[in-house]
């Protein structure tokens, strides 16, 4: 459910969404997500400040302690 959620938001961020990859994995209770985009839309991922990456963390981070579940969000271009 988590790595969908992020998938559609980034999708609807990006410019060039076919290069749009997410990949999650599981380690005991961490849930690691890994965002890959294309280097152009790596700063609208980031936003200013870091404020687009930040709010789509808190929105995971909110989402993942009703699940018990700790998630790290990791992009990269």
């Amino acid at each position: 459910m988590i790595k969908k959620l992020i998938t559609h938001i980034v999708k609807s961020i990006v410019v060039e969404q076919d290069k749009v990859r997410v990949e999650d994995q599981t380690n005991g209770t961490t849930y690691v997500v890994h965002i890959w985009v294309a280097q152009d839309d790596m700063k609208r991922i980031i936003g200013k400040e870091g404020r687009v990456i930040k709010a789509i963390r808190a929105l995971i981070n909110s989402l993942s302690s009703a699940q018990q579940v700790d998630v790290v969000l990791d992009s990269q271009a």
